[in-house]
């Protein structure tokens, strides 16, 4: 989901490879572009909740830390198990079940009708969602 130059792909490959130093896959790109000093343009992405948050709350949760380390240390969001009410019920985290029931409730699988009783008629904005892996029409158990 990112374009990056040959210049950057070589250095992302040398530094990986024979550093053995690494990053989550979407943090790579940017990281390696900011430290050599190369130019990196990053695209804001909406994320949808799957619940209402009060702005303040959330900001407070989401950016536990001092000022220039709003998001480090244990009361991190990004800390296992801190605050998975937040993160994995947004539209883009690795295992989203709030992506998935929206993907399916716009292909109008099992549930949709369900959903639209308690929510308006569903018409999305441009969105990114996390790769949905279950396309069945009928949901099978574990899934």
């Amino acid at each position: 989901m990112s374009r990056i130059s040959a210049r950057l792909l070589g250095l992302l490959h040398k530094d990986k490879v024979q550093s053995g130093v690494g990053l989550a896959s979407e943090m790579s790109p940017l990281s390696w572009a900011l430290y050599y000093g190369l130019k990196a343009v990053q695209i804001p992405q909406p994320v949808y909740h799957d619940a209402k948050w009060d702005p303040e709350e959330l900001n407070r949760r989401a950016n536990p830390g001092e000022p220039g380390m709003v998001n480090a240390g244990f009361n991190s969001i990004w800390s296992w198990g801190q605050h998975d009410d937040i993160i994995y019920n947004t539209t883009f985290m690795f295992n989203s079940q709030f992506s998935e029931k929206l993907y399916r409730a716009w292909l109008g699988y099992d549930g949709a009708k369900e959903w639209e009783k308690e929510n308006p008629r569903l018409c999305l904005p441009p969105i990114f969602l996390h790769p949905v892996k279950n396309l069945e029409s009928v949901k099978t158990k574990g899934d």
